[in-house]
């Protein structure tokens, strides 16, 4: 192999000095095994903030209490009452966030084009008023276990506020740049996370364990003083990444509002100042305020049951995961662009062909010429929201064991598949392309 090598080289080279300090000390104590306190102190410091030193430091604190109300004398004549506690928190953590950054960054590169010197070109301007992100988080928790250890669990809730978080904002493009970070948001995040496991008695015959967990979390913007881009920003990104509109949820989910298709050519159909209309490239400009708003993309509540069924030396277990509270985009046809004999999208076969076809479908009639802005309308219309509350049997399993010889049998399927889905298309909504592959496994565990 020959690698040839130019003078002058022209290769890339970078070079990044980030620097994190960290100071902290943590204390706690108990008082008659009852009463637990907790708490901490922590300073961070980063040179990715600050034109001075003490702008650059960030100082932290939490505090916690627990009170184990079961071993209080008016608890011990509960005799079912096993454990008891309730415990509580509050503190703030701090967060360096994406793209922080007080000082330039220049990247050097390639040549330039008539002095075929390396040159450097500013990617992200300065803001040295930039300082840390800070979360503030109110947490209270029970803990319990009854009847011998057979029932216990936990129920955690949570308040949290994310301040000064950082973020793109745009800026005069004549300095050269379309945006720089700045602290521009505020978000407030609520839930809770419950857990319930209950077990067989140990003298029955047959055992069991059957085990249930909820979360809900739900964080919606407070604040936000940073640039609101255009509607179509928000409706093709589909909740894929962080898109801060005022009073909404993080991951927002937004369509162009459907009116249905023309009963005499099959063409989709928007509203534009609350009157049907064709004229796309107004509809696909229009003020957000005027767009569908959905939800979350993101599951406000999750959660999973498994069991366990055991019989002699039989056991099998298997686990259900499921998801509700939130929407997706599924994909559809596009003429524009796109040949159908060579392989389309499958709503092709399901598009307007005849007048009376639209009280059945919402797919548009083909057109020739395409138009492009008719095809984007049509794909990020509420036509193609659905929900995407699921239950999904995760996997099973079955093993058996030798009682005069030290050897397991197992077996066991993962993925195997959707119970229940919101939406009666069929599709699955955490995989868009591939679902993930059922496999199949069986072992033997030998103990010597």
């Amino acid at each position: 192999m020959v690698i040839s090598i130019y003078i002058p080289y022209v290769g890339g080279n970078n070079q990044t000095v980030q620097r994190f300090v960290s100071l902290f000390a943590n204390a706690g104590y108990t008082y008659k095994a009852k009463y637990i306190w907790s708490g901490s102190v922590r300073k961070d410091g980063s040179n990715k903030f600050g034109i001075i030193a003490n702008e650059r430091w960030n100082p932290l604190w939490s505090t916690g209490f627990a009170w184990m109300l079961s071993k209080e004398s008016f608890f011990r004549e509960i005799s079912w009452v096993n454990m008891f506690k309730v415990r509580t928190t509050y503190g703030s953590s701090g967060n360096i966030g994406f793209g922080a950054n007080k000082d330039p960054i220049m990247n050097y590169s390639g040549s330039a084009q008539y002095s075929n010197y390396t040159y450097g070109l500013i990617t992200a301007p300065p803001n040295p008023y930039l300082k840390w992100e800070e979360v503030r988080t109110w947490n209270n928790a029970v803990d319990f276990a009854f009847f011998q250890n057979r029932i216990f669990g936990s129920f955690e809730w949570f308040d949290k506020w994310s301040i000064d978080l950082i973020a793109p904002d745009k800026i005069d493009p004549t300095t050269g740049f379309l945006d720089v970070q700045r602290n521009i948001g505020k978000i407030r995040g609520k839930g809770f996370d419950a857990k319930l496991e209950i077990t067989s008695a140990p003298i029955s015959k047959i055992q069991w364990r059957t085990t249930f967990g909820i979360s809900h979390a739900s964080s919606v913007v407070k604040e936000y003083k940073g640039t609101v881009f255009g509607a179509a920003s928000y409706i093709e990104n589909n909740g894929t990444n962080i898109n801060p509109v005022l009073g909404k949820e993080t991951y927002p989910i937004f369509a162009y509002r459907f009116a249905g298709l023309d009963s005499k050519n099959g063409d989709p159909q928007g509203f534009y100042k609350n009157e049907i209309s064709k004229d796309y490239l107004k509809l696909t400009t229009d003020s957000l305020h005027n767009m569908k708003y959905y939800g979350s993309a993101l599951p406000k509540y999750y959660g999973f049951y498994r069991g366990m069924v055991g019989l002699k030396n039989l056991q099998f277990t298997f686990a259900v995961n499921y998801k509700f509270g939130h929407y997706f985009k599924k994909n559809t046809v596009a003429y524009a662009g796109t040949s159908i004999a060579m392989g389309g999208h499958a709503d092709y076969y399901n598009r307007w062909q005849k007048s009376g076809d639209e009280d059945r479908t919402t797919v548009p009639s083909m057109v020739y010429p395409a138009n492009a802005n008719r095809d984007l309308f049509y794909k990020y219309s509420e036509a193609n929201i659905l929900r995407a509350d699921v239950i999904r049997l995760q996997d099973v399993g079955l093993s058996y064991t030798f009682r005069k010889f030290p050897l397991q049998i197992n077996a066991s399927v993962n993925n195997v598949g959707i119970l229940w889905r919101a939406n009666k298309k069929g599709l699955d909504p955490d995989y868009f392309n591939i679902p993930p592959s059922r496999t199949y496994a069986v072992g033997l565990s030998l103990s010597l």
